[in-house]
């Protein structure tokens, strides 16, 4: 089973992606995604609704100065140690 998220107008929902359409589901038991697992009866074609992330976005993990023509280019050296920050 391939859970999603998915726009329907301006609405944000998660369904059950079925071969070329999507399964709305709504909230039961359980916790995170695991608790998107009723089915609501609708039931979108994947060409009308827009696919988004599997999980909202809320922070970005970078790698810095990861290959060596970028540290050269900024006349650095490459790390020992991977740097690595948050946006």
């Amino acid at each position: 089973m391939k859970l999603v998220r998915f726009r329907d107008g301006q609405k944000i929902c998660t369904g059950r992606l079925d071969s070329e359409k999507v399964i709305e589901l709504a909230r039961g038991k359980g916790e995170g995604l695991f608790a998107f697992n009723r089915e609501t009866g609708r039931c979108f074609s994947t060409g009308k609704v827009k696919l988004l992330a599997p999980c909202a976005p809320s922070k970005i993990v970078c790698l810095g100065l990861n290959y060596r023509s970028h540290a050269e280019e900024v006349n650095l050296e490459l790390p020992r140690k991977p740097m690595i920050f948050l946006k």
